[in-house]
């Protein structure tokens, strides 16, 4: 199932968007296309254009139920916050890497944090200094738990930790990793042809991700290339307060064959400006894997996002 309810207004940079969008797509097939790359893009991919729309919710035996509010005065920044009151609460297990890390704290700059990576343990802290980063954020084989999960972040405020796309790799690559959240990173495209965020799919699984504070940018060397994209069996992800802009495509979660289901997750309060190709699509499934721990919540939640292509439109070459 999925639920949508997005809306708002959202402001970045001193730039106001009044834009609102809702779309639930129930039990369609999918477009039938996937980027079936590791290391960035082929002649088949996210973002083609087809009958379904630009920013597409699609699973089998979805259920679509939301509000557009009207974007005004009163409507907070950010990434389409709602009025307070307005936001059902979070379930539970999207909120087992909420609160404070149990491990330490490790302070890494671009000429160490390889390095340092690979000495984490659950429950601790990458902390990345402001800088350009340009070897990749490579999550392998990182398993927390609820309560310690991993976490690999830039800073909350003030000069960014930017890391650098390529097109020989994705910039951050997840595989066979679980409990781990990535933010407050600056992903920057520089107009290569790998992927801002993939679970690449070569992984058996990647789940329990929490995607947070990231900005996504100039990402569009073809429309293949995407923001955040799940290539293998995927679950309990929150992707939440991202703003990503200049994408060959926003979002594209699960693969074309239905073969890699994109399950359970939380998707809010994240701005999606100027794809090439979708906003967002949401992959069909097929009868779901026999996994250890395959979540047994069925629900995708969407709320409270922004989406918009008043400045791209799709190839359709």
């Amino acid at each position: 199932a999925i639920v949508v309810a997005m809306a708002i207004a959202s402001e970045r940079r001193g730039v106001l968007l009044t834009c609102v969008l809702l779309v639930g797509a129930c039990g369609g097939s999918g477009s039938g296309e996937g980027d079936g790359s590791e290391t960035g893009s082929t002649s088949q991919g996210p973002g083609s254009a087809d009958a379904t729309s630009t920013a597409d919710a699609t699973d089998t035996n979805a259920t679509t139920a939301g509000t557009a509010d009207s974007a005004d005065s009163g409507s907070s920044g950010g990434t389409g916050e709602p009025p307070p009151g307005d936001e059902e609460p979070t379930p539970e297990h999207f909120r087992e890497c909420d609160g404070d890390p149990s491990g330490q704290v490790i302070e890494a700059t671009p000429t160490d944090y390889r390095d340092l990576l690979l000495t984490m343990q659950p429950g601790d802290v990458l902390q990345l200094a402001p800088g350009i980063y340009d070897q990749g954020l490579p999550v392998t084989d990182m398993n927390g738990s609820p309560g310690a999960c991993f976490v690999i972040e830039g800073p909350a405020d003030g000069a960014p930790a930017v890391l650098t796309g390529s097109s020989s790799r994705n910039t951050v690559s997840i595989r066979d990793s679980s409990y781990v959240v990535v933010r407050n990173l600056e992903l920057d495209g520089i107009g290569e042809l790998g992927d801002a965020v993939k679970a690449e799919g070569t992984s058996m699984a990647a789940h329990h991700i929490v995607l947070e504070g990231l900005f996504i940018h100039d990402h569009a060397a073809d429309q293949q290339v995407v923001g955040i994209s799940t290539k293998c069996p995927a679950w309990d992800w929150v992707i939440r307060n991202n703003w990503i802009e200049t994408a060959g495509t926003g979002l594209y979660l699960g693969d074309s064959t239905g073969d890699a289901p994109f399950v359970s997750g939380l998707i809010e309060h994240n701005v999606v400006l100027d794809s090439t190709g979708y906003d967002m699509q949401i992959k069909h499934q097929n009868p779901r894997p026999d996994l250890p721990g395959l979540s047994d919540h069925d629900t995708t939640i969407i709320r409270h996002n922004v989406f918009s292509k008043q400045n791209d439109a799709s190839v359709t070459d």
